[in-house]
């Protein structure tokens, strides 16, 4: 068991690539993650009047605190649906989330960038 676990969060590979993960986390992630790109990128407007590089900087920031809400979205539903709900929790699940699917987010925030300074 420790061993299915130690390799369900190896770094050798992706969590998205596991078909059980991808369809239990991944695509009500990606269903929160779409709702939050429009405030996000109204947050982004102002910075394009800095540099490209300075720009790529805040972005990636961007894209990580919205990948790490969308991930931990579902420790906050969860929080909702069982116990009492407080507005700490979005921060909790969202460190969570940063901290289980680091290399996860990673790649996803890196995908983006490529696509949109590219």
């Amino acid at each position: 068991m420790i061993k299915l676990i130690r390799n369900l969060f190896n770094d050798d590979k992706l969590l998205k690539e596991n078909p059980i993960l991808s369809l239990l986390i991944f695509t009500p992630a990606g269903i929160i993650s779409s709702l939050l790109s429009v405030p996000f990128m109204v947050l982004s407007f102002p910075f394009l009047i800095f540099k490209k590089q300075t720009q790529v900087i805040l972005m990636r920031f961007l894209l990580f605190i919205q990948h790490s809400l969308s991930l931990g979205g579902l420790y906050v539903i969860e929080e909702i649906i069982f116990k009492d709900f407080q507005f700490y929790d979005i921060i909790i699940g969202s460190c969570i989330a940063s901290i289980s699917f680091r290399k996860s987010i990673k790649s996803m925030v890196e995908e983006t960038l490529i696509k949109t300074f590219k």
